[in-house]
């Protein structure tokens, strides 16, 4: 069951008019209830292993609030960690693992990939962080298992840290911000099934002819896939924030506008930001940040561990140094010309590495940047494209916050308009539903 199946509309209807008639501790009642149904409806396996992964992790809660040392924290975040890796890692080490198996004589056929493990793994580590520094006492293990399986961030995040989960949690939630709930609805649905299906076909025809590109056409190819990134993983997070909203949560901004970004520092604050701030606070400053000599080191290891988090390939390594290594850059000279000249370099620099991150090997790298020494020539068709993707960034880089425009103009309109809105929305969701909708890229991290 996926978020734009009839099953989960229909039980999300039936969940979302009890739910705005409860007091708060029958709605998070009914918040655990809904968030089992779902995960049992995706997979009794998920269901399953997320219920074990919560009952460690309130263990793990009890153990550092009791001994309250740094010891007991880094043991927990220790085997959390490698829990995650042994799932994301166990298909490229599949032979070695079955070796160990074997031995153990253990009959392990196969290992399923859970679903949302990296995001309920990192919502995780901000409780335990949390247990830890404000010396705060576990909450119960039913509210610990509400926030990890929560449905709305648990497929693809953004990543929802403990203290603005529980923040909510304990209030009343009623259906507000009705605009903003249309206006994210709305954003997602243009991207998905308007933006997207154009910037697939383009890209892909690109990509089969990647070999007879020129220069500029080789960059074309990954402007597009750059921008197809952007589309589907921020059209999820518009859906889920609306989701969200619907049920009283308001979920951590997670895109700005990266491609209005100056720099990679300044992509950074605009891209993932849920992920970026993650990687800024569990990972950079505790290594020692810039209070340090050892700041460009630091910069390297956190953008690494990100560049595998996502694959567990030298592409994605690879990657992540990239990254790092633009920050680096940035940090030693002054990169502070015309703005929308800088926000192309960077574009182009963001979008050419995004490379790493859709090619499964190095082989296939190494052909690509090779092709731009080798192929030379520019034709019509390249620059014609290039214009229009050069036109249509400088109008976005000179626009305002697209989701404050529709979300103003949704305000001039009464009730009645916005319910004929909001059914109209669905009906387009059911309409597309038999065809199938794109699978989120993100889901697979």
């Amino acid at each position: 069951m996926s978020f734009f199946s009839i099953e989960f509309l229909l039980i999300f209807f039936v969940f979302f008019i009890a739910y705005n008639f409860l007091d708060t501790k029958k709605q998070n009642a009914l918040l655990l209830c809904f968030n089992m149904v779902f995960l049992y409806l995706i997979n009794p396996y998920f269901l399953i292993i997320v219920f074990a992964y919560s009952f460690f992790i309130h263990f793990f809660a009890l153990s550092i609030y009791t001994r309250k040392t740094i010891n007991s924290l880094f043991t927990a975040l220790f085997f959390i960690v490698c829990n995650l890796c042994f799932f994301k890692f166990y298909a490229s080490l599949k032979d070695s693992f079955d070796l160990i198996f074997s031995f153990l004589k253990l009959d392990i056929a196969n290992v399923i990939f859970p679903l949302g493990i990296s995001f309920y793994t990192f919502n995780s580590i901000t409780y335990l962080v949390l247990v830890y520094k404000e010396k705060k006492e576990p909450v119960k293990f039913l509210t610990l298992f509400t926030y990890l399986s929560f449905f709305v961030t648990f497929i693809s995040g953004p990543i929802f840290r403990f203290s603005k989960f529980y923040e909510q949690y304990n209030r009343l939630k009623r259906f507000k911000h009705k605009d903003l709930v249309i206006s994210n609805l709305l954003l997602a649905l243009i991207k998905i099934f308007l933006l997207l299906p154009i910037i697939d076909k383009y890209f892909y025809a690109l990509l089969d002819e990647l070999d007879n590109l020129s220069i500029v056409g080789l960059l074309n190819c990954f402007y597009l896939y750059s921008i197809k990134l952007y589309f589907d993983f921020s059209a999820y997070i518009n859906f889920v924030t609306a989701l969200g909203l619907i049920i009283g949560f308001k979920l951590p901004k997670n895109f700005n506008n990266p491609f209005k970004s100056v720099n990679i520092k300044d992509f950074w604050r605009r891209w993932h930001i849920s992920l970026s701030s993650f990687i800024r606070d569990y990972i950079y400053i505790p290594l020692g940040g810039n209070k340090n000599n050892k700041t460009y080191q630091n910069i390297l290891i956190a953008f690494a561990i990100s560049g595998i988090w996502h694959g567990n390939t030298i592409n994605f390594l690879i990657w992540g140094i990239a990254h790092a290594l633009g920050l680096i850059f940035i940090s030693k000279i002054n990169f502070n010309f015309n703005k929308l000249l800088s926000a192309f370099i960077t574009f182009t620099y963001i979008s050419v590495i995004w490379s790493f991150f859709y090619f499964d090997n190095f082989a296939d790298i190494k052909k690509y940047f090779l092709l731009f020494l080798e192929n030379n020539a520019v034709n019509m068709q390249d620059m014609i494209i290039f214009y229009i993707i050069l036109f249509l960034f400088i109008v976005n880089f000179y626009s305002k916050n697209h989701l404050v425009i529709i979300t103003n103009f949704f305000r001039q309109f009464n009730i009645f308009i916005k319910i004929i809105i909001i059914n109209i929305i669905l009906l387009v969701v059911f309409i597309y539903m038999p065809n199938g909708i794109p699978n989120f890229i993100y889901a697979g991290f």
